[in-house]
């Protein structure tokens, strides 16, 4: 019923099956890095929230987009973030009416090492798989059935 290659394949399945998972989750990171802007905004408020797991500080802030829009913002830091006396911080942003911003410098790493981890071995299984089927195809025909 199962062939000898049919490990090879579900586990190619099974890792294309998370390469469009972690393709998903990574898609925004991956848009403040290529299309995000950056601007100079101004500290609105922090203070000290709860989560499920952790606390954190979630800062509020407001900026002006490079085309004059007035936008506001918030993002969650540590508790140890060091709140500037200035006022003044840098966030990252995506332009458009439904455009997201964040701190600079809060990336989410883990998302796109994960997307990268799955692309390899997305691409490594697709070799094998090739591999395999072309050594299938060119074997002499009088081999083929023989064990």
């Amino acid at each position: 019923m199962f062939t000898k290659y049919s490990l090879g394949v579900r586990l190619f399945f099974l890792f294309g099956g998370l390469f469009l998972v972690s393709g998903c989750m990574s898609w925004g990171e991956l848009m403040y890095l290529v299309f995000g802007k950056t601007a100079e905004a101004r500290l609105t408020k922090v203070y000290e929230s709860t989560g499920r797991t952790r606390q954190y500080l979630t800062v509020e802030y407001s900026f002006t987009e490079a085309d004059g829009r007035q936008r506001t913002g918030m993002d969650t830091v540590s508790l140890d973030w060091p709140v500037p006396a200035s006022g003044k911080l840098m966030v990252r942003y995506r332009t458009g009416e439904y455009g997201e911003s964040r701190l600079v410098g809060n990336t989410k790493w883990g998302v796109l090492a994960l997307f990268g981890i799955m692309f390899g071995l997305v691409a490594f299984f697709a070799i094998r798989l090739w591999l395999e089927a072309s050594n299938a195809v060119s074997e002499k025909p009088g081999k083929r059935g023989k064990r």
